[in-house]
């Protein structure tokens, strides 16, 4: 089948009954072929869904879909998510209960993180230079109070915003004392 001949509004028209026996099928495959026992999804940034309303249609709609035994589905959320999760009985039903909490990470644990993240994007064996002062990642860590998405977020945006300079930058205190109008 060529792309030319696709009909997008014939492919977005099947039903969901049609999409859980599609993706049944396309995940016994991988199993088959890769020698799997399933596979795992990972939902992440649910919390960007704008109402209850919209986690409740989600969750319920798709509740069918989720039973599929070759799959583990792993939803990545706020305290939110659990509660919108526990507030339908027939969704409740098949889910594991007991939410996994991850606290936040110590200073160490985030220099650590930003390390093997470092580490793992760099190029061949290469040396990299880390993008930040040490005083810069506290002074995130205290902003933040040790959430590392948000730290993460704003390690990378400084970057990407002074990357017209096409010079490496380094992220120091003062340009995010600066950049956050803290005295």
């Amino acid at each position: 089948v060529e792309a030319d001949d696709i009909n997008p509004e014939a492919v977005l028209s099947i039903s969901l009954s049609q999409a859980t026996r599609l993706y049944e099928d396309l995940v016994r495959e991988i199993i088959n072929a890769g020698g799997y026992k399933a596979i795992i999804i990972h939902f992440n940034n649910l919390d960007n869904l704008d109402e209850a309303e919209n986690y409740d249609k989600l969750f319920n709609n798709l509740r069918d879909f989720f039973q599929n035994k070759y799959s583990i589905f792993i939803f990545v959320g706020s305290d939110f998510l659990y509660n919108i999760i526990n507030y339908r009985p027939k969704v409740r039903q098949i889910f594991v209960n007991i939410p996994i909490e991850i606290g936040k990470l110590s200073i160490n644990e985030m220099k650590m993180l930003i390390k093997k993240r470092l580490t793992y994007m760099r190029i061949g064996n290469r040396d990299y230079i880390e993008p930040h002062s040490e005083e810069a990642l506290k002074l995130l860590y205290t902003l933040y109070d040790g959430n590392a998405r948000d730290i993460l977020n704003s390690l990378s945006t400084s970057v990407q915003h002074l990357k017209d300079r096409n010079t490496p930058t380094f992220i120091e205190e003062i340009k995010l004392k600066e950049l956050y109008f803290i005295p």
